[in-house]
């Protein structure tokens, strides 16, 4: 009987250290980008992943891409020029909001939809020579999107933030802004 108890144990603890079977969505990713993602946001009939570049000097090398996991196992990658990993869900759609390639967009499980372009980002900073990042990205129960802009400053003084709010309606407004000199990033 204390043979077979040990073997029971045993067994348990195998099956308690290799986890459940299906151990959430990122356990469907493919292996080399399951390393590389952070966890999910997840959305209606999807889970979003911001997904850094790695693996490098390996098969399994890949950029920095937002990965849409969809509910029945397929999946779509978008490329991103900078893995910004700041995902919210809106609370009162199930939809997703993401920082990618220095925009704004709303993640569906079949697309992206681009709500704040870079263009429109980098007007909010005039005299600046462009973006540095998003990020602090926060989607209100209103359905408004709270979000901090980092800016290169002009004549290479550091860099600059705003906080922004798109409103409901699309309307970027500038709730506040530093001043330049900051650490970008």
């Amino acid at each position: 009987m204390a043979a077979f108890r040990l073997l029971a144990l045993a067994v348990l603890l195998l099956a308690a250290a290799a986890g459940p079977a299906d151990a959430g969505a990122k356990a469907r990713l493919p292996a080399p980008l399951a390393a590389d993602c952070g966890s999910g946001v997840t959305g209606i009939g999807f889970t979003a992943y911001a997904c850094g570049s790695g693996a490098g000097g390996t098969k399994y090398a890949h950029l920095a891409e937002l990965v849409v996991l969809r509910t029945n196992g397929s999946y779509s990658g978008y490329r991103d020029s900078i893995s910004e990993p700041d995902l919210r869900a809106r609370s009162t759609t199930g939809e997703v909001v993401a920082a990618h390639n220095d925009a704004i967009v709303q993640v569906t499980a079949s697309a992206l939809k681009t709500l704040v372009s870079q263009r429109r980002l980098d007007q909010l900073f005039p005299g600046s020579p462009g973006l540095a990042a998003i990020n602090a990205l926060t989607v209100t129960a209103s359905g408004a999107v709270l979000f901090r802009a980092n800016y290169y400053a002009p004549h290479k003084h550091g860099c600059g933030n705003i906080r922004a709010e798109l409103t409901a309606g699309g309307r970027v407004k500038v709730l506040w802004r530093s001043a330049t000199g900051l650490i970008c990033g």
